[in-house]
């Protein structure tokens, strides 16, 4: 049996999410204050803790992750146009979608290190 650690799985994806949305918003130069990007990476964890509970319900995993992004969009940076907001919807997915599975690889690595040694 293999234990879930929340507090470590929260505390990496709020880092992914806060680097991710950080940046999207120097990718894209947009105006966003640090309380707003840490408020939208804690939202994105939270979403992220969720799915680990609901893993054999794909359409509702799909639904809230499609709700998580938009509204972390919209907590992230205040005001902006609809084909900005697309483009930085598409910039974050990107960004976090690489740098979370970089996250994910170099994780499970160590995991397979730390198997081997004990």
């Amino acid at each position: 049996m293999r234990t879930f650690y929340i507090d470590v799985f929260f505390l990496i994806n709020f880092t992914v999410d806060l680097i991710s949305l950080y940046t999207c918003v120097r990718v894209l130069h947009a105006r966003a204050q640090m309380w707003r990007m840490s408020l939208a990476a804690l939202l994105g964890a939270a979403v992220a803790v969720i799915d680990a509970f609901i893993y054999s319900y794909p359409l509702l995993r799909v639904i809230l992750f499609c709700s998580g992004i938009v509204a972390a969009s919209f907590i992230a940076v205040k005001v902006y146009g609809i084909r900005r907001r697309i483009k930085f919807i598409a910039v974050f997915f990107t960004v976090e979608l690489l740098l979370g599975g970089a996250v994910s690889f170099c994780y499970s690595m160590l995991d397979e290190l730390f198997d081997s040694l004990g």
